[in-house]
């Protein structure tokens, strides 16, 4: 199956690197096994194997069978702050990461527009009239002149920036050159997951209670899983995204 890649508003970019073919069948081969006293394989597959675990597993609330089929994700200008958050999830996922011991951003241009391929900029500091903001646990807070903070957003990276050149041309190795880019440096990473934890994943960072970039991630991650298992991932977006339901 070909995948579109994805890109989201704050450009994020994910393709599909590789995924389980006919997933679903899978499933429910997988649930089968439980139920019959030979080999699951010398029975007879739905026709429609969605529908059936849709019936079978996800309407009572069972998904141990989901962890045999995987997704292989290749996801790229993701900040190191959403980096921190989606690798806190250890179960059934892995993740080869881009270092910034062995890739250099000396490279990089400091214009507006480079800037902003190589940090990320919230999505509501484009706005020209005032927002407000809601953080976790804490009161909305309100940005009179969210262009003014971007701008001010801006002149930081570039300053970071062009300290780290400094650096590196005093002869400061890249990997210690590196303890003074900030959180918002943009980096590239592969993430393998199976449709249990990445359900588990989508229930803690889609709602609007989570951070604006791993939630804008995560849209795109279902709507690619959705086209792999269309069954199941219709499923969970009608029932529980965004709900912030305990994980299964």
């Amino acid at each position: 199956m070909e995948f579109p890649v994805i890109e989201t508003p704050s450009g994020i970019r994910v393709a599909v690197v590789a995924a389980t073919p006919d997933p679903e069948r899978l499933v429910w081969l997988a649930q089968h096994q439980d139920v019959t006293d030979h080999m699951t394989i010398e029975d007879r597959v739905p026709s429609d194997p969605g529908a059936a675990i849709v019936k079978t597993l996800l309407q009572r609330g069972h998904y141990g069978p989901f962890e045999h089929p995987t997704i292989t994700f290749n996801i790229g200008g993701v900040s190191r702050s959403l980096m921190a958050q989606l690798t806190r999830h250890r179960i059934g996922i892995s993740f080869d990461v881009q270092s910034l011991r062995y890739t250099r951003l000396d490279e990089i241009g400091d214009s507006d527009e480079d800037l902003e391929a190589a940090f990320a900029f919230p999505p509501y500091l484009a706005q020209d009239e005032p927002v407000r903001v809601v953080e976790r646990r804490r009161s909305p807070w309100k940005i009179e002149n969210p262009q003014a903070v971007r701008a001010q957003l801006t002149d930081a990276y570039r300053q970071v920036l062009k300290l780290y050149r400094q650096l590196l041309e005093a002869g400061l190795p890249a990997e210690d050159a590196r303890l003074i880019l900030p959180l918002g440096t943009r980096i590239n990473l592969v993430m393998s997951v199976n449709a249990r934890s990445l359900m588990h994943i989508l229930d803690m960072r889609l709602p609007p209670n989570a951070q604006w970039e791993i939630r804008e991630l995560c849209g795109a991650l279902l709507d690619l899983a959705e086209m792999w298992m269309p069954a199941t991932f219709r499923w969970y977006r009608e029932n529980r995204a965004g709900k912030h339901l305990l994980a299964p």
